[in-house]
């Protein structure tokens, strides 16, 4: 159960007030790209060619051999015999293999060769994959030092605690800035005016005196660079009556009691006095699962806060209840103006207090209402008028709206929707 005062927050200011900008990650500095290296050139094999080596020598020894057996064979009885082993050796030692070192060097080197193009044809490739690879580093290193001179100064920034709620406040300010721009503007409703509540007049004086007749300091100047100053002239808060919002077309649009507006961040604030009951016939109004929360809606959609008051509360305690709009708006949407008087009451504020009326049910509206409730804290000349009370039931048609001040809990809604209308339509039963 919920208790008064009650205080609606578009979904959007409440993301802003919570809004810390996300710290960059430490950039990660480039790899270089490792220079392929050049293949060294084969080692070529020479072989020195002499009189030894050529095989030459071989030959004439076994020439030598050949001859010797042919002259010794003719010396004896086996001449053909020796003969034909002779020229054996001379036929071998004419046409036997020489040079055999420097054909197996040639081949080697043959071979070595072929390898060292291959690998050439190689290294050029890579050599041509470095280059491009060396000009993607270029522009990656010039990125990492441009990010490093960032995180550098965010780092410096979040270690120094002024600097980093001084940035934080002002990327909030500025968010908040376009979020209120984008906010709908009260208009005077010109049509036909329904008769107020009796204790409208009252705390109507009360929030003028509070907040439209306070005087504002004028802003005096920050001590930090290209810190915006807000102008005399837009320093100003008014309450207003019979203001609605310009594009509801109907013959009854939503119109709040009050509407509260701040000049120098153009915010609009609805301020709602809840009755228990109708004075004149005891109905129960304003109770848990009215159409109540039809009309927020449709305030949140358009960038308004609601604050709701018990009437008990704006009767017995006045000023509180204007101490708690502007604690509202300074936590929430703080502005030069409700800075101003958090300032002059700085003394005192944390001091002040307001009492919790639970928001009653219909039955427990209807129990106050045979109780006569209201007339245990309403004045007697207000008592009086209670008989004097209208009430015209509201008639809702539920069309919302999706702006960017209800997007996250439209779209929830709606999702909501659409899964109890998929399993009524999967029910197949025939009861």
């Amino acid at each position: 159960m919920m208790n008064y005062p009650i205080v609606k927050i578009p979904q959007r200011f409440i993301q802003i007030k919570n809004f810390v900008p996300i710290q960059p990650s430490k950039p990660t500095e480039p790899l270089k790209p490792i220079q392929p290296i050049e293949p060294e050139p084969p080692k070529i094999l020479v072989v020195k060619e002499t009189f030894v080596s050529s095989g030459y020598l071989g030959s004439i020894f076994f020439w030598i051999i050949g001859m010797g057996i042919i002259l010794i064979g003719n010396l004896g009885s086996s001449r053909p015999v020796a003969t034909g082993i002779g020229l054996l050796f001379i036929l071998f030692a004419i046409f036997r293999p020489r040079n055999k070192n420097y054909k197996i060097a040639q081949k080697t080197n043959l071979k070595q060769q072929n390898i060292y193009s291959k690998y050439i044809e190689k290294h050029a490739k890579e050599h041509h994959n470095f280059k491009a690879k060396m000009m993607q580093y270029s522009v990656e290193l010039q990125k990492y030092i441009s990010d490093k001179k960032i995180y550098d100064l965010s780092l410096k920034e979040s270690k120094d605690e002024d600097d980093y709620e001084w940035s934080i406040r002002k990327l909030r300010q500025s968010i908040l800035a376009e979020a209120l721009s984008q906010s709908a503007t009260p208009v005077l409703f010109k049509g036909k005016q329904h008769k107020k509540g009796i204790t409208e007049d009252s705390f109507f004086d009360a929030l003028a005196n509070f907040f439209s007749e306070h005087d504002y300091d004028l802003p005096l100047p920050i001590h930090k660079k290209n810190a915006s100053l807000v102008s005399p002239e837009k320093i100003e808060v008014n309450i207003l009556r019979h203001h609605i919002i310009s594009d509801r077309d109907t013959e009854r649009p939503f119109m709040p009691d009050f509407v509260l507006s701040i000049a120098s961040n153009k915010q609009s604030v609805v301020i709602e006095i809840d009755e228990p009951y109708v004075g004149s016939d005891g109905t129960p109004i304003h109770h848990i699962n009215s159409k109540d929360d039809y009309r927020d809606k449709y305030f949140l959609a358009n960038g308004w806060i609601v604050i709701r008051f018990a009437e008990e509360q704006v009767v017995k305690h006045p000023f509180e209840c204007c101490w708690f709009i502007a604690n509202t708006l300074l936590q929430n949407t703080p502005s030069f103006e409700m800075g101003s008087i958090h300032y002059k009451m700085m003394s005192y504020w944390d001091e002040i207090d307001l009492i919790r009326v639970p928001q009653w049910t219909e039955k427990e509206g209807s129990r106050m209402a045979f109780a006569r409730y209201r007339n245990t804290y309403l004045p007697s000349h207000l008592a009086a008028k209670i008989k004097e009370e209208e009430y015209n039931p509201l008639k809702v048609i539920n069309v919302e709206i999706r702006t960017a001040f209800n997007s996250e809990e439209f779209d929830k809604r709606k999702e909501i929707q659409r899964l109890i209308d998929e399993e009524e339509g999967n029910n197949h039963l025939p009861f």
